[in-house]
């Protein structure tokens, strides 16, 4: 998908505010490595380099501390953060879709399984410092 640097098409949009939400989310409550890994996902999809995305992520440092303080609220299991990002991977899969992107949607919705299986064994043992890791 090509990708223009201001992220300006309608599919690009909807794309890049998944990403955003996504990272923000599960960076905020610890799981580092799965931001990183889901940045890696989204810069291929989106020919961007894991790290111009980030930067276009944190770009506005207030919504990343809200969404931080959100994801972050007392009672709020991690494992809700990863559910979240499960749901929006599955929602960008969608997008792809509805713009002919097929390739690409079937292999988000494989991401958003794998995704949702982390989320699961989070839920289930809420360790606190489990390491997600994921095959390529």
């Amino acid at each position: 998908m090509p990708s223009s640097s201001t992220y300006s098409t309608s599919q690009e949009s909807l794309i890049i505010q998944h990403y955003k939400i996504i990272v923000a989310r599960v960076w905020s409550v610890g799981y580092d490595k799965a931001a990183q890994t889901i940045t890696d996902w989204y810069a291929e999809l989106l020919e961007a380099s894991p790290n111009a995305l980030w930067t276009e992520a944190r770009r506005d440092q207030k919504w990343w501390d809200d969404m931080s303080k959100y994801s972050n609220k007392a009672g709020k299991p991690r494992s809700d953060s990863a559910y979240a990002a499960g749901n929006l991977m599955a929602d960008s899969a969608a997008v792809l879709f509805r713009f002919g992107r097929d390739v690409e949607a079937a292999r988000f919705c494989e991401f958003a399984d794998k995704v949702f299986d982390w989320a699961r064994e989070e839920e289930e043992g809420e360790r606190g410092s489990k390491t997600w890791m994921v095959s390529s």
